[in-house]
């Protein structure tokens, strides 16, 4: 958050810095929502279209399901998401190192449950997937992916993540945090959102030529809005 401890280090961190030059860039919302004792309050607190996609969008389809997948099974599980990720966005974010990661991370968390996997489909056919870690009664939504095929008629991705908050409110789970950024054409995750925290970049150079150009570019920036 801009208000963050961690902002504050880079502030005096540029500071020390003969000719140094703080900037802040990449300005974004991590929503987040509070779902309570009862679901039905939170919904109550969304927006018509929202519980349109969310709710109602479930009368739309037959043998809708969702299932737990075994995080043991994660490499596989990220395969599937890369699969679906890449024919919506051109490429797939689990592979190399970070696949290596999740995959150490899902070892580690598999005892504990605090990692959940979970898999909807239509008739037997998985269409969305959705990978959430808990911690500290705080369940946070690391990434989700469905098959461009199963769009139709039917918002995947709502379908989803409103499936996904009324289990947590079923576990005792306050608060779902969405993270940061935003869906292919929208900002989607605000309307699930009670609240949300503003995030940004802090970019320290450390002097010479590109703290000058910034440092012009930035005024020159500013002066325009």
């Amino acid at each position: 958050p801009v208000d963050s401890s961690s902002s504050r280090i880079a502030g005096r961190l540029s500071g020390g810095l003969k000719n140094g030059y703080q900037r802040t860039t990449d300005l974004t919302r991590a929503h987040h929502l509070t779902v309570g004792d009862d679901f039905q309050d939170y919904v109550r607190q969304v927006n018509s279209d929202t519980r349109r996609k969310m709710f109602r969008h479930r009368s739309r389809v037959s043998g809708l399901s969702i299932c737990r997948r075994d995080p043991l099974d994660m490499d596989n599980f990220l395969g599937k998401m890369n699969a679906y990720l890449r024919r919506r966005w051109g490429s797939a974010p689990f592979t190399g190192s970070k696949r290596a990661f999740h995959n150490c991370l899902a070892t580690q968390l598999a005892a504990s449950g605090s990692m959940i996997l979970s898999e909807m489909s239509i008739d037997g056919a998985p269409i969305s997937l959705m990978y959430d870690v808990c911690r500290n009664g705080v369940q946070y939504n690391l990434q989700s992916a469905f098959c461009p095929d199963h769009a139709r008629g039917i918002t995947p991705s709502y379908l989803h993540l409103g499936l996904s908050i009324e289990d947590a409110c079923e576990r005792g789970i306050a608060r779902v945090n969405l993270l940061a950024g935003r869906g292919k054409r929208r900002d989607y995750k605000k309307d699930f959102s009670t609240g949300f925290d503003q995030l940004h970049c802090i970019q320290i150079l450390v002097g010479g030529p590109g703290a000058l150009i910034y440092k012009v570019y930035d005024r020159f920036r500013s002066s325009a809005d």
